[in-house]
């Protein structure tokens, strides 16, 4: 059990998959930029009202907003071209923390997810292929890859079990949130009943299905059309949009997390087993055996 363990820890993964996430996340990130860039102008001003988080919040008020954006799109920009990724989206997530900390009311579904994602890809080789078509530079670790992917199926499964409680089963938690363009050419009463039944299966299938190859593409099919449906269906909010977009952008992920590689160490002993022995030279009894016939 415990050697399993070490030849996961030492697995390692291709990079395009990665690669993928990277560029899909820094668009993500650069689209909750742009939805929050009317808070920005004053989302540092100490002089207005600041609910901020303990400890760190109120140390932020007074940065230069400027300064904060330019950060984050720089770090969205290194990510995007494969250049230090690491250091990329490490830029977002200093950005991202300090316009959240600085004021609780900032705070939104997409956002967070950003922060979080932005953390894990702290942890990735995203950079080891510099595009998603383009050929491998290295391999990268495989456990980090399956944080990202392990992320995405927590979220889902937690949003799809919110889904099957007594008041959204009766439609209640979603009925105040339709407001799409496509509500109004429907004029069925159960509307909201059947959407969050059909939104917590799909996510549920998601969540289960993303891991296996025979359905892992149907689920990444499900889950884009999820996204779709909360944007046509439900009130618009830009943060939400975030929020799909910087889900989806992990469903490469899965790719990578499901095919681990031997780690280094795992195919230097597979070489050296599978490499042909010399033969064994003769004992100096069999020598003697074969002198006296």
């Amino acid at each position: 059990m415990i050697a399993a363990w070490e030849r996961l820890a030492t697995a390692q993964v291709r990079g395009r998959p990665l690669a993928a996430t990277r560029v899909l996340y820094a668009i993500a990130a650069l689209a909750l930029l742009r939805a929050n860039q009317r808070r920005f102008p004053v989302a540092f001003d100490p002089e207005r009202m600041h609910i901020d988080w303990p400890v760190v919040g109120d140390h932020l008020q007074g940065l230069p907003p400027a300064g904060v954006a330019a950060l984050w799109i720089g770090g969205a920009l290194l990510l995007l071209t494969g250049l230090v990724p690491r250091l990329g989206a490490a830029a977002v997530v200093i950005a991202a923390f300090s316009f959240y900390a600085v004021d609780r009311q900032h705070y939104g579904n997409g956002g967070y997810f950003v922060l979080l994602i932005g953390v894990l890809l702290v942890l990735a080789d995203s950079g080891a292929s510099a595009t998603p078509w383009g050929p491998d530079r290295r391999l990268a670790s495989w456990w980090p890859a399956f944080l990202l992917a392990a992320q995405l199926t927590i979220t889902y499964s937690f949003a799809a079990v919110q889904k099957f409680r007594l008041p959204s089963l009766r439609g209640d938690t979603i009925a105040w949130q339709l407001h799409g363009p496509l509500v109004d050419h429907i004029g069925w009463s159960h509307l909201p009943i059947a959407l969050n039944l059909l939104g917590g299966l799909t996510e549920l299938f998601c969540a289960i299905g993303l891991w296996f190859a025979p359905t892992r593409k149907l689920a990444a099919a499900a889950g884009v059309g999820l996204h779709l449906g909360i944007l046509l269906f439900l009130r618009w909010s830009p943060d939400m949009a975030a929020f799909g977009f910087a889900s989806v952008s992990l469903y490469p992920a899965f790719w990578a997390a499901t095919q681990p590689l031997p780690g280094p160490d795992s195919r230097s002993a597979a070489a050296e087993r599978s490499s042909p022995s010399s033969e064994a030279s003769p004992s100096p009894g069999h020598e003697v055996s074969q002198a006296s016939r």
